[in-house]
């Protein structure tokens, strides 16, 4: 307990103690010990006690633990995510949608963040976590796992004696040593004796504890249970005789209870019923007499008031009184709970668990209560309450009791619980034959088939419930977009436009706006991709009628499609900024499965814009997310992520590793255009090593299928350049040339530089192949003047390494010098090791000698001037309008020319250097890229 206290205050991030052991063993005095010390150490303790009967309730401890803390830190919330706690925490009234699990576990991380803010540690304390209700330990446990990097504590107890995973999942870290696991063993003879004096206040001969001891096994309760009925029967054990105690320790907890008058008994048995045992709740139940009558038990230690809830002070008392009423009397107090002015969602549990066959009141109530689950965030518990609401559906009303199992099932699938969602969903297919309901049956069974991604199977359900939904213009709106979603997600572009434009006339007809501007969207992009470029106005319109709360896949939201069609006309600038703006969006939201989507694209125009340090940001925040989430295809977006950011930073193995295990995810979502993106970071990467035949094998399937889709958007082909060159360097010539030619047209159809400055580039090295380096040269120089309508620093580093190859080969020692200086610095600049090296070993190949300080770059010769004249990196980085990593790279590109290895060299060096240039004031020779030709 002293190791989690000192490391969570002490800056190291979260520490997580539980303490497990068997009922009665001494978890909770530890416990509270916890919490005690805690707050001497000035930790903010946030405390629940869940209890067996709160189980069922919703949200329940988790409004234990955050109601006052919340009120303290609800300034410091983006809004959504104060609406979100405020509406979970019963402090205001749903609005609108239901608040996702998700978003609520999100806010929770960030009010978290909020109390720990300025080094103030925080206790989440937990008594009897194994009783925690579904939606509080799914909320928790989802943000538990993102505030690992701050001053929290966190103190578990948790019944069992066997081996049991850490709760909350709190073990499944990368960080080792910040979480424990404690097993409470029994206490020593001494450690009896000294509890049984302070807690029976009564001493005991050895004789007795022995005895004791041994009958108790050690365990602190049972010990001071024999200890109790001792004292209460004056029996002294003598030598020889066993203890006079019952054969179990439920006959000695009721024969404890059993010493209390027959009113505090039947007071203590409404008390274990409750769902809310609140004095209020309980004395409307119980009689207005409940506290006198309880006055007994909270004398003898069997219950306490914790604020205004009685609570049993051990969970087997609880039990206890439970075991002396039979079924009838247990349903008969729940009627009268019901009844007692407790909360809506205790009320629809009483009522469901009074009833006794069917109960449509019951059953009402129970639907009502679980819509308020839903709305505050909590899925699961909202779905047990509509499954015991169509158990107590007339079977009359055949038609209530499926509708009611429909929402069910999709309460489920909202909280990812995608096997009973499936479970359910088949049940109801067998009540609805035909007509608007088996439409929407089959459309939800198609969801959960596509969210557990099997696109093929979800596919189908789509098309059988268009063929169901009959007239409803607006449910076949939506199943028409669900149908796109999948054709596009199995790389069918044909069929994916005819259900789009379908989907686009049915939503402008009945549709939501949020319908209509999907369809609008999503038209749009499937327009682009067939090569007719970006339709502005159409666009321009979804963005208008989104709906920024809809549900349903990210690749479909008018945002994201615009954001992408930004990439992929190379506005980069914009594609960045936009991204960005979405993902901080979808944290803020909490709508984590946007975020691997959206970052993987991120990361391709990062990559594309030669910021390989920031595509490796994005790609490390990416797989965090996703590996906080079991969601395969978050995890399968996030890991190609990673492989393509570290393909061209070098970073080989890891490369090799994510992007074999991303394919292999989208395999097995049968995911078909996922395919694509890890089999381009492999070819890449494979490429950048030299290993043509291995580029050809991942990428030569994929290059005719695209090339065999005819005319269209060249971005289709982004793996095209690669398996260009793989091609060539082959021997396949002919086969280069046909996807050169693909590319050329596609980008010449659509003036798409990227494409045009590729295909060139490939042009050349195909013409440098057939030995014809005067119209390789021609080709690359106009690959060049296409790179001057971009911003891709890496692509036009490339297309200058095979210029300096071709002017070597012609014997142009000192053009190639020059085109090939230039590529370096663009991949040093970047940080793409690989292709740095690659260029590093060109020039060796050129044989000229080593470049003068007087070839120092405009940019090498800026920052050479600003650090000489004592700027840090970063005013330099001010001054020259470039990044603090590029001055380090520029920095060391200059002491390598002017053979110095230190700051303080640089003044020497750049003044020697200005003297052998006449002062600075001759003229010089410059070079340029473009043609080849010397001018003065």
């Amino acid at each position: 307990m002293d190791r989690l206290l000192t490391r969570a205050a002490s800056g190291s991030g979260m520490a997580a103690l539980t303490l497990q052991g068997e009922p009665g063993i001494g978890k909770t005095t530890v416990w509270e010990a916890a919490r005690s010390e805690a707050v001497v150490r000035g930790y903010q303790v946030l405390s629940a006690r869940p209890t067996r009967s709160e189980s069922g309730l919703p949200l329940g401890a988790f409004g234990d633990l955050f109601s006052d803390a919340f009120a303290n830190a609800a300034g410091g919330l983006p809004s959504p995510q104060r609406d979100a706690l405020a509406v979970a925490l019963l402090l205001a009234e749903p609005v609108g949608m239901a608040h996702p699990q998700r978003a609520l576990s999100v806010a929770t991380a960030t009010l978290l963040r909020v109390l720990t803010e300025g080094d103030h540690p925080v206790l989440l304390a937990i008594d009897d976590v194994q009783w925690l209700d579904e939606s509080s330990a799914a909320v928790l446990a989802h943000a538990l796992r993102r505030v690992q990097d701050r001053a929290i504590g966190v103190v578990l107890s948790l019944r069992g004696s066997g081996a049991s995973a850490t709760p909350l999942g709190l073990d499944v870290s990368g960080q080792t040593g910040w979480s424990e696991h404690l097993m409470l063993g029994p206490l020593s003879l001494a450690a009896l004796h000294r509890m049984l004096e302070a807690r029976a206040g009564e001493s005991f001969p050895r004789l007795a504890l022995v005895k004791i001891e041994a009958a108790s096994a050690g365990n602190a309760f049972y010990a001071l249970e024999i200890a109790r009925a001792l004292i209460r029967s004056g029996v002294r054990v003598a030598a020889g005789e066993r203890l006079p105690i019952p054969a179990t320790l439920a006959a000695l907890t009721s024969e404890r209870l059993n010493a209390l008058p027959v009113r505090t008994r039947d007071a203590l048995l409404v008390t274990a019923v409750a769902f809310e045992p609140t004095l209020e709740v309980l004395a409307r139940a119980a009689g207005a007499d409940l506290v006198s009558d309880l006055e007994p038990a909270l004398h003898d230690g069997v219950v306490a008031l914790d604020s205004e809830t009685v609570r049993f002070s051990h969970p087997l008392l609880a039990a206890a009184a439970l075991s002396r009423a039979g079924p009838a009397r247990i349903r008969e107090i729940h009627s009268t709970l019901a009844e007692a002015g407790c909360s809506d969602e205790a009320r629809a549990r009483h009522l469901g668990l009074a009833a006794l066959g069917q109960d449509p009141l019951a059953a009402a109530a129970l639907e009502a209560a679980a819509e308020r689950a839903r709305l505050r965030g909590a899925p699961v518990t909202a779905a047990e309450m509509l499954e015991r609401a169509r158990d107590l559906t007339p079977a009359t009303d055949q038609e209530e009791a499926a509708r009611r199992a429909y929402e069910a099932a999709v309460c489920y699938a909202e909280a990812g619980v995608m096997h009973q969602a499936w479970m359910l969903l088949g049940q109801v297919m067998e009540t609805q034959p035909t007509g608007i309901a088996r439409a929407r049956v089959l459309q939800r069974l198609g969801q959960v088939r596509a969210w557990s991604a099997s696109f093929p199977e979800a596919l189908e359900l789509a098309l059988q419930a268009l063929q169901a939904c009959e007239g409803d213009v607006a449910l076949r709106a939506e199943i028409e977009l669900d149908a796109v979603f999948c054709y596009i997600s199995i790389g069918d572009y044909a069929s994916a436009e005819a259900h789009a434009r379908a989907a686009v006339a049915d939503a402008e007809m009945a549709g939501p706006d949020g319908a209509k501007a999907e369809a609008l969207a999503i038209l749009t992009i499937i327009e682009f991709f067939g090569g007719h470029g970006v339709n502005e106005a159409r666009m321009a319109r979804a963005l208008a009628l989104e709906d920024p709360l809809r549900a349903g896949p990210v690749q479909m939201r008018p945002r994201v499609i615009r954001a992408l069609l930004l990439l992929f006309t190379g506005r980069l600038g914009d594609a960045i900024a936009t991204m960005t703006e979405l993902i901080a969006e979808a944290s803020e939201r909490g709508q984590e499965s946007a975020i691997p989507m959206v970052s993987f694209y991120l990361v391709w125009a990062c990559v594309w814009r030669g910021d390989l340090q920031g595509a490796v940001r994005v790609a490390v925040h990416s797989r965090d997310v996703a590996q906080l989430n079991n969601d395969p295809s978050m995890q399968a977006l996030s890991l190609t992520a990673s492989a393509l950011a570290a393909a061209h930073t070098g970073a080989v193995d890891r490369a090799r590793a994510e992007a074999d295990e991303a394919l292999a995810l989208f395999q097995g979502l049968q995911w078909t255009l996922g395919t694509i993106w890890p089999l381009w970071a492999l070819g890449f990467l494979e490429l950048s090593v030299g290993n043509a035949q291995r580029v050809d094998v991942l990428l030569h399937t994929l290059a005719d299928a695209i090339t065999r889709m005819g005319f269209g958007e060249p971005i289709l082909g982004v793996f095209l350049p690669d398996e260009v060159e793989a091609l060539v360097a082959l021997g396949d010539v002919d086969s280069a040339v046909r996807l050169v030619d693909w590319l050329e047209q596609c980008g010449r159809r659509v003036d798409r530089p990227w494409a045009l400055a590729t295909a060139a580039r490939g042009r050349g090295i195909i013409a440098a192949a057939q030995g014809d380096l005067q119209s390789a040269l021609g080709a690359l120089d106009q690959a060049i003047v296409e790179h001057g309508r971009l911003s891709m620093p890496l692509e036009l580093a490339r297309t200058l390494l095979v210029k300096g190859q071709v002017h070597r080969r012609r014997r142009e020692k000192r053009l190639a010098n020059q085109a090939l200086r230039e590529s370096l610095r663009l991949f040093d600049e970047a940080g793409a090791a690989l292709w740095a090296a690659r260029v590093s070993a060109e020039l060796a190949r050129v044989g000229l000698r080593p470049q003068a300080p007087t070839d120092l770059t405009e940019t090498e010769r800026r920052v050479a001037t600003l650090a000489a004249a004592g700027m840090t990196n970063r005013q330099v980085a001010q001054a020259a309008f470039i990044s603090p990593k590029t001055v380090d790279n520029v920095l060391a590109r200059v002491y390598r020319k002017l053979a110095i290895t230190s700051r303080a060299q640089l003044g020497v060096a750049l003044g020697a250097m200005n003297d052998e240039a006449g002062g600075g004031g001759a003229s010089r020779t410059v070079r340029t890229v473009v043609t080849g030709h010397e001018t003065r």
